[in-house]
């Protein structure tokens, strides 16, 4: 298997997961079926269901009550996603944006509500008559000049997270549920928490795995490096391929070297770890 093979087939991946590239087409604004009023600067709104808020402000705010089992799924284009856990009930989102005065004016945040899942996703407001949904393609396709936009993410007890840019960072500490975060170019960060999927092109994943987790986990990058912790007692298979680079453990494991990857078990084995990069090494070290 050739390395090209390789380096298509792994940005295929992050392409079809991430549905969007780092020369992202125009993407049009939402016509929603009920809109929101905006909000003073800095206060805070409720969105109906199925509605859009926007606001000229450069910080939009939302919060809702999220019970256990629901998906806060949060798409950006241009900026970093960071999450931590929430006091209470309900989560919140604040973005901040930046950049020129007029790329900012072209960049709205689109909050939809469904009975399972809220997604909260950057919007190109230039084009003021066509429907929008999260979910197609175009959804994640904005064409934002050097706007930017960051969010800042609260995430409630027993729900599941959502973060996926475009080119920025992502990062995800203390959550209880798993979550799936990717980017293209960016680096991914998840400390205390189970990253079921953890995928970036160009950026390093760094991981600090919980002291007890019941899922497989993915971590997939191209150029980059993989640095996974995990916690004394930890039981888990990991296999671990770096096309050009090295693995490397440094911890007692039972490892099993083949001509394409390199398999480690921790203490009894049990739930697979999948580490895997093009250009870059794996360190699989003691978690604090």
């Amino acid at each position: 298997m050739g390395l090209s093979f390789v380096l298509r087939r792994s940005i295929a991946l992050l392409s079809s997961f991430l549905s969007c590239s780092p020369s992202p087409a125009r993407w049009p604004t939402p016509t929603p079926t009920a809109t929101a009023s905006t909000p003073a600067p800095g206060t805070t709104a409720r969105v109906a269901p199925g509605s859009a808020l926007r606001t000229d402000e450069d910080t939009f705010k939302w919060h809702g009550r999220m019970s256990l089992g629901l998906v806060l799924d949060v798409r950006d284009v241009n900026g970093d996603i960071e999450a931590l856990p929430a006091t209470g009930d309900d989560a919140e989102v604040v973005a901040t944006k930046s950049g020129t005065p007029e790329a900012r004016a072209t960049v709205g945040v689109v909050v939809k509500e469904d009975g399972e899942r809220v997604r909260v996703c950057v919007a190109d407001r230039r084009e003021e008559n066509e429907s929008f949904d999260c979910e197609s393609r175009r959804s994640r396709r904005a064409n934002m000049g050097d706007a930017r936009v960051d969010f800042a993410l609260r995430v409630p007890h027993g729900v599941r997270l959502v973060a996926t840019t475009c080119n920025g960072s992502v990062s995800a500490a203390s959550l209880d549920r798993p979550v799936e975060l990717a980017t293209v170019n960016g680096s991914i960060r998840a400390t205390g928490v189970v990253p079921v999927h953890a995928r970036t092109t160009n950026g390093s994943i760094f991981v600090s795995m919980p002291s007890h987790w019941d899922e497989d986990v993915e971590l997939q990058t191209v150029n980059g490096n993989i640095e996974l912790s995990v916690p004394d007692g930890s039981n888990a298979e990991l296999v671990a391929r770096a096309v050009h680079g090295g693995v490397l453990a440094h911890l007692p494991v039972t490892s099993i070297d083949s001509a394409r990857e390199t398999r480690i078990v921790l203490g009894r084995g049990g739930h697979a770890v999948s580490a895997r990069t093009v250009n870059g090494t794996i360190v699989l070290g003691p978690g604090v």
